[in-house]
């Protein structure tokens, strides 16, 4: 299958610019991923002065990414090219993993665990906005079976874990991007808390049962 490396030229800055359109830009490039268009893609670090999007298929829709991304549209990128990338290693399709017993089989599920702070006023708040703005959208998504979400009370602050379980790491990374383990953190979320986790961890489910306890 062809590849397409799409680079980008930024604004010096970027990074700080950038706020503003990154959730549109991080849709359009979750939505790409989803369709099998968008392999990679980041941006460009020490110095920020650039990125890479790795497309497969055909040219035409690493073009039509550049033209929507709201970091063209709105002057962030500076300048654009399509380049045709021969890939000579990777290419291939990978053979299953094997262990002593044979293939290696796919998890159940995968587990993604994020952790917050909120100040004792602010965690109700944030689990308000996370039942009734987060959840919703996390259902529509596909590949996402659940979602728990824990406290741990201390003395001025109040301590949260987010773990949400999906299919497979192809459904994650079309919720999280390029950057598998990169923290999905809205600014209205972001608002409600004191600190939080910029990476995550993923952990593979093996075992998903259920101990049912009964009372005594």
């Amino acid at each position: 299958m062809p590849h397409y490396a799409v680079f980008y030229d930024v604004v010096d800055d970027f990074v700080a610019r950038r706020g503003a359109y990154r959730e549109e830009h991080l849709r359009l490039a979750r939505e790409a991923h989803a369709r099998g268009e968008l392999v990679l893609a980041g941006a460009l670090s020490d110095p920020a002065d650039g990125a890479l999007l790795i497309f497969q298929g055909e040219s035409a829709a690493a073009e039509a990414f550049a033209r929507q991304d709201p970091y063209v549209k709105n002057g962030l990128v500076t300048k654009w090219k399509v380049r045709n990338w021969t890939v000579v290693v990777g290419n291939e399709p990978r053979p299953p993993l094997l262990s002593k017993k044979g293939p290696r089989s796919p998890p159940d599920m995968i587990a993604r665990f994020w952790s917050a702070q909120a100040t004792p006023a602010l965690s109700d708040a944030y689990l308000h906005h996370f039942e009734q703005a987060v959840q919703p959208q996390l259902q529509r998504l596909d590949g996402f079976l659940g979602v728990t979400v824990c406290t741990r009370p201390f003395p001025g602050a109040v301590e949260i874990v987010v773990t949400t379980y999906w299919k497979s790491f192809a459904a994650i990374d079309a919720f999280a991007g390029a950057d598998r383990e990169a923290a999905v953190v809205a600014p209205e979320a972001a608002a409600l808390l004191t600190d939080f986790d910029k990476r995550v961890r993923h952990y593979e489910v093996r075992l998903p049962k259920f101990l049912q306890f009964s009372a005594r």
